[in-house]
């Protein structure tokens, strides 16, 4: 059954489809529904898309909210599960089991049949969260008392990273290995596991982000630059200024051995050499694009839904804070 109604009267027109209606609207769905005929985008939030399946709560004001478990080819609904809250990053979506966060901090593991497993309330303000690879725990960022240990058996909170720190950036996993903040304006790499530390490495200012590959270690501080270390901590190189201001959450992604870097507004788009940290070329996304970069996934389903065809273009979506691991979601109805 569904219950609909405009919420913001707002149409988006898109371009690879001549005029999408992109209205944002409350429609609930249940077990079954079709879905396909009046998604939009703007009205499910936090998308992610894994086995043919799109995963997104739906972002009600005055109503209930629910996570959806949509399935791409039938143009079905799987399952819906109501949540307190809608989400403000994706889920996490394994083979046996879910993680959902809302904005405010409710934590729901979930099994792949929208089954509630456990629930827990964050004690803090939520900013993020990440899973643990080898122990599939759930580490939370909040505002202001560190980073928040969730068991993944039973959900409750077993260790604290950084308590009482502002804002320390979500850590980065190579195996067991945890790179994080240990305070404001240290990085730390130690074993998860045991908590044995590797090295720490003092950053310019505030820690702000980390990124790995199988080569290095990058990371953002105060400074508007990028900066490398090797694994085991050695400093590399620092880039050229890459953005005016830190508060511009910036981006990064490495394609053919080069670093592409933008900020929040997609505008100062950098290419840099992996290798030395120089700027290779400064350049807009779509001639980045053209240039074969920043390409991601791309799968394009045609739904038959009451007996029309709808296209379905599921891609990565580079305006997210993840580029590689967050969707966006384009219905090209039928002419």
């Amino acid at each position: 059954m569904r219950y609909r109604f405009a919420w913001i009267i707002l149409t988006t027109c898109l371009l690879i489809t001549g005029c999408e209606d992109d209205t944002p609207t409350h429609v609930h769905y249940e077990k079954g529904d079709t879905w396909v005929t009046d998604f939009r985008p703007n009205s499910y939030p936090a998308q992610t898309f894994f086995k043919d399946k799109i995963y997104c709560s739906s972002i009600n004001t005055y109503s209930p909210n629910y996570f959806y478990c949509l399935d791409v080819p039938t143009g079905k609904t799987s399952w819906s599960f109501p949540v307190n809250q809608w989400a403000m990053f994706p889920p996490v979506i394994t083979d046996s089991f879910i993680y959902y966060c809302s904005y405010i901090g409710d934590i729901y593991k979930l099994d792949l049949q929208g089954n509630n497993i456990w629930r827990r309330r964050l004690s803090g303000s939520y900013k993020g969260h990440v899973l643990v690879p080898d122990t599939n725990d759930l580490i939370v960022s909040t505002v202001e008392d560190g980073l928040h240990v969730f068991d993944a058996k039973t959900g409750w909170v077993t260790s604290q990273i950084g308590k009482n720190l502002l804002g320390i950036p979500l850590p980065v996993f190579s195996g067991d290995t945890i790179y994080t903040a240990s305070t404001k304006d240290t990085l730390q790499c130690k074993s998860y596991s045991s908590g044995k530390v590797y090295w720490q490495q003092k950053v310019e200012g505030e820690l702000e982000k980390i990124f790995i590959d199988h080569d290095r270690v990058y990371y953002l501080d105060g400074s508007p630059c990028l900066k490398a270390l090797t694994h085991n901590g050695a400093p590399v190189w620092q880039s050229a200024a890459l953005f005016d201001k830190q508060k511009d959450w910036p981006r990064l992604t490495l394609e053919k051995g080069k670093l592409i870097t933008w900020d929040s507004d997609y505008k100062n788009m950098a290419l840099l050499d992996s290798i030395t940290g120089k700027t290779v070329e400064q350049n807009s996304e779509e001639m980045f694009r053209s240039q074969g970069y920043l390409q991601g996934m791309k799968k394009i389903y045609e739904v038959n839904a009451e007996g029309k065809i709808y296209k379905v273009v599921v891609s990565n979506d580079l305006y997210s804070e993840d580029f590689r691991t967050s969707f966006r979601v384009q219905i090209i109805p039928p002419k």
